[in-house]
């Protein structure tokens, strides 16, 4: 059985082999295999996706967590200094 650092290593490396997931903002956690996911996606279906990632990732027992809905950080600085230029 791998260690909880090993499968939140396993956990994030398969987020970023997800394109769904790529400007999502999610912190893994780790606890007995148990596997927490908090943060941010654009859409529900990332956040199905990155439940079920996190699900087929081996030894993990069971995902857990909070996902919000909206726009990432890097969005909302890109709208900002987009907005900027309009003025």
């Amino acid at each position: 059985m791998k260690t909880d650092l090993k499968i939140k290593k396993d956990v994030e490396e398969a987020f970023r082999c997800e394109d769904a997931l790529k400007s999502s903002e999610i912190e893994v956690s780790v606890n007995e295999c148990i596997v927490t996911l908090s943060g941010m996606v654009n859409h529900y279906s990332a956040r199905l996706t990155a439940e079920e990632v996190a699900k087929n990732v081996s030894d993990v027992k069971e995902v857990t967590g909070i996902i919000h809905i909206g726009l990432s950080h890097e969005y909302q600085k890109a709208d900002i200094e987009f907005t900027g230029h309009l003025k």
